[in-house]
């Protein structure tokens, strides 16, 4: 199971030790504006709010699961795009 976390405003790191905790996560990528300081998450190059980059790196790394704790991301229409596509 691929992750994508999408946070600009709180340490996720509690987050992402529970996460990982489940032995069917393969990996775990965080938007860039993420604060994250767990080495086996992977940070992307886009922000949080950065929606069609989002879309298509989620669309291209098969990601199966998206967590949009990011202000930022839910001022955004992110999440109808997200379910739209089938994530």
């Amino acid at each position: 199971m691929h992750i994508l976390i999408l946070e600009n405003g709180i340490n996720i790191d509690n987050f992402v030790n529970a996460i990982k905790q489940n032995s069917n996560v393969n990996l775990i990528f965080a938007s860039q504006d993420a604060i994250c300081n767990i080495d086996e998450v992977t940070k992307i190059d886009i922000d949080s709010d950065e929606i069609d980059e989002l879309l298509d790196f989620a669309l291209a790394n098969a990601i199966d699961f998206v967590f949009a704790f990011s202000d930022k991301a839910q001022s955004t229409e992110i999440i109808e795009l997200f379910e739209a596509n089938g994530i």
